[in-house]
């Protein structure tokens, strides 16, 4: 979708040989400049776009094909494939001789969660069990877990911990399907919550954020939450795939940024240096900030003693 959207936007035809800024690009392709600049990172990130001295220009492949004009210029035929996607999904089920009811299909949350899933476990909970210390902890409060992933793998690593995962009730009920064969089930107690509005409990020892704030609006909300139930001392770690604006993030986390947007075009989505700002003006104090893996970053912090 990356590359359809950039076709028909006509941003490689507007940079042709040129260097352009962002601003000049959004200028010529009327496009809205805080949806552009995502979307011109993941084209440099997917090796369409160079950057440079703050300007994009065109590599060598997209001045041969993607720009309008050019002999070997390709772009109808991807705006063929965009236009052409319905009949495209519709495979699934011309497979299945039509045998499929309209219900078949998981829902797109279950999917999502599901979804998630996978990426956690290509080497995302293992990171996360080596980069935290846990050894005297006895409570902590996931919040938005999803499929329990994290919570599972911090539980097998710390036998005395105890953890509570807080999330809505469409969630939790694919979370129950996860937890059903694990061996620290007992360990792990499901509260359906409103993250935005209820509390996370009281005198916890460590709040988990993993994949879940990555706006504005809904970082300020969580992070106050995430204060009020620690304990002095508490600890409060936060993990996600967030983009680095200094152009060093990877190209999967600049697409994550675009999917973040796709689903709120309007939302302020968090990166690093963004994300530190909110966690230390909630009150917090950051002990570390790193790359977890090469795509994700954690960042650990601490309530502050007799906050």
């Amino acid at each position: 979708m990356v590359v359809f959207t950039a076709v028909r936007l006509g941003l490689f035809t507007a940079l042709a040989d040129k260097l352009l800024t962002m601003a000049e690009i959004a200028a010529q392709t009327g496009s809205n400049p805080h949806l552009l600049e995502p979307l011109l990172r993941a084209c440099v990130g997917m090796e369409l776009l160079e950057f440079k001295d703050n300007r994009f220009r065109n590599t060598v492949f997209s001045l041969k094909y993607l720009v309008e004009g050019k002999p070997e210029y390709v772009g109808d035929l991807i705006k063929l494939q965009y236009h052409e996607w319905n009949n495209w999904k519709s495979l699934y089920h011309l497979v299945l001789s039509d045998k499929a009811s309209a219900g078949f299909e998981e829902s797109a949350h279950k999917t999502f969660i599901k979804a998630m899933n996978n990426l956690g476990q290509l080497g995302e909970a293992e990171a996360l069990t080596k980069a935290v210390d846990l050894t005297s902890c006895k409570r902590m409060v996931d919040v938005g877990g999803g499929s329990g992933l994290y919570t599972i793998a911090l539980c097998k690593k710390y036998p005395e911990l105890q953890v509570i995962i807080l999330d809505k009730k469409e969630t939790l009920e694919v979370t129950r399907e996860f937890l059903k064969d694990t061996s620290v089930k007992s360990r792990i107690t499901l509260r359906e919550a409103d993250i935005e509005k209820d509390n996370f409990g009281t005198d916890m020892d460590i709040v988990l954020l993993s994949d879940v704030i990555y706006d504005a609006r809904l970082a300020e909300l969580v992070l106050k939450s995430a204060f009020a139930c620690l304990k002095s001392g508490g600890q409060l770690i936060i993990r996600g795939y967030y983009s680095d604006p200094t152009g060093k993030d990877t190209l999967f986390s600049r697409l994550f940024v675009l999917q973040e947007l796709v689903f709120d075009p309007g939302r302020v989505v968090l990166n690093v240096p963004s994300l530190s700002e909110f966690v230390e003006k909630s009150g917090f104090r950051i002990t570390s900030q790193k790359k977890l893996t090469e795509r994700s970053q954690i960042l650990i912090a601490r309530k502050n003693q007799n906050k």
